[in-house]
This record gives C-alpha cells, sequence and structure tokens, in this order.
C-alpha cells in the first residue's frame, strides 16, 4: 500500500514540474492588436517552437520560414496545408479551435525523415 501512495505522489510530482505532463507549457508569442504572433522555422526535420501553445478561441498568426529546403505545414483539423518556401516568410492565420492538442506535419517531401516531421499545437 505504501508503494501505491509513494507511486501516486511520484506521478502528481511530475504533472506538476515537468512542461508537457502537466498542462504548464507557457503561450507561445505575443498578442500585438488582438492577434497572437508566432514566430517558426522549419527545417529538417522539425519544427520550432514545438510546442505552439495558444488559448481556444483567440485569433492566431503564424509567420513561418523554411531554413534548408521547401516544406510543407499542415494541420488536418484546421484545414491548413501550405507550402513553405526556402527564405519567404509565410503567413497562416486561423481561430484556435477548441481545447487539444493537434498535429503538426509536413506535406512535401523533405529527405529521409520527413515522415517524422511533426510538431504540436496546444490549445488551452
Amino acid at each position: 500500500m505504501r508503494s501505491i501512495w509513494l507511486t501516486a505522489i511520484g506521478v502528481a510530482l511530475i504533472g506538476l514540474l515537468l512542461p508537457g505532463y502537466g498542462g504548464t507549457e507557457e503561450l507561445t508569442g505575443n498578442v500585438v492588436e488582438g492577434v497572437r504572433v508566432v514566430m517558426m522555422e522549419a527545417f529538417r526535420f522539425g519544427y520550432r517552437p514545438d510546442p505552439v501553445v495558444v488559448e481556444a478561441g483567440e485569433r492566431v498568426r503564424l509567420l513561418l520560414t523554411a531554413t534548408d529546403t521547401t516544406h510543407g505545414f499542415a494541420i488536418s483539423e484546421l484545414e491548413i496545408d501550405r507550402k513553405l518556401t526556402v527564405g519567404e516568410e509565410t503567413e497562416i492565420e486561423f481561430t484556435a479551435p477548441g481545447a487539444g492538442t493537434y498535429t503538426i506535419f509536413c506535406t512535401v517531401y523533405c529527405g529521409p525523415g520527413h515522415q517524422g516531421m511533426r510538431a504540436r499545437l496546444i490549445v488551452r
């Protein structure tokens, strides 16, 4: 019985102390004139920042730049699928949906790690 309590306390502490486990991630970017603006980079084989954390219902503007080759940027649930060209800033604006975690993924083949090119949009 004692080990069960110690395990429960340990799990609770991890949830409180580690971002990503207890929902303690800070909001990403800054609010400018009522819109949350987040600058992002796409690179082989990921996105920065990851995760992107926003509030449900707020207007979000992502300013994306591909740093090394052409990439894609997609969030299926939001019907977003854009091509990112190296060195060009691409703007994507949307209203954040209901709370949840949404997968961001690359839709343009960018090399052998393409299938694993993912990030998270966390809406709280």
